[in-house]
């Protein structure tokens, strides 16, 4: 189980967010997006969790869909974090992020 509280908004690029993480594991990322495409990254706790993100293009501002990171997956263990969504070369919205429990540590 997890809960995703946003802190705070940092900047137009990049927000912040506090998780609190009941079981510690390895947790798939989707996203969905809609407009351009880009890159971004996860940073946990201030650290770069994720690597460079591809978001692909998707046909229009208003034309969400997933954008499924399989190989992004996020390793959490319990307990409090800070997230912060990172927006390196952005030209997309993202309506949702969904984060699926995979795997234990």
């Amino acid at each position: 189980h997890l809960s995703i509280r946003r802190q705070r908004q940092m900047c137009i690029r990049d927000s912040i967010y506090t998780i609190d993480v009941q079981d510690g594991g390895v947790y798939s990322l989707e996203l969905c997006v809609s407009g351009n495409g880009g890159t971004m990254h996860y940073e946990i706790d201030g650290v770069n969790a994720t690597g460079a993100i591809n978001v692909i293009p998707t046909g229009g501002w208003g034309n969400y869909q997933y954008n499924t990171v399989s190989t992004r997956d996020l390793r959490l263990t319990a307990g409090r974090h800070k997230v912060k969504v990172v927006f390196d070369n952005a030209a997309f919205n993202v309506k949702t992020m969904k984060f699926t429990y995979v795997d234990d540590l």
